[in-house]
């Protein structure tokens, strides 16, 4: 042949520098038998309440167990409820997350702790 490699599929060259024009896209798929270990998830969950500019976090406790994250403790009000599993939902290794964090109208979430 040409010194080229080819697929055995259709005798197309293999990926060169246009390859990108025939692909299909495949982010996020990875190996079979890889799964994202729950500390990786915790981890990432926490950042990504930590660093969110609508959510109070210091009174959510996050769990993760086979990938599945528990929110429990309380937030100011349904928004911020909703928010917390919207921003964690989609993170990759998570398969589900249990919300049970409660909607605390008396507390002041910005009052100094004596």
């Amino acid at each position: 042949m040409d010194g080229r490699r080819y697929d055995n599929d259709d005798l197309s060259p293999a990926p060169g520098p246009d390859y990108r024009r025939h692909r299909v896209p495949l982010r996020g798929t990875g190996p079979l038998n890889y799964r994202r270990s729950d500390d990786r998830i915790f981890e990432e969950v926490c950042e990504v309440l930590l660093h969110s500019p609508d959510v109070d976090a210091s009174h959510i406790t996050v769990r993760v167990s086979e990938g599945e994250v528990f929110l429990e403790g309380s937030v100011i009000n349904r928004f911020n409820k909703r928010l917390a599993e919207y921003l964690i939902e989609d993170l990759p290794g998570v398969i589900d997350v249990r919300n049970d964090l409660q909607i605390e109208k008396d507390y002041n979430y910005y009052q100094e702790d004596a």
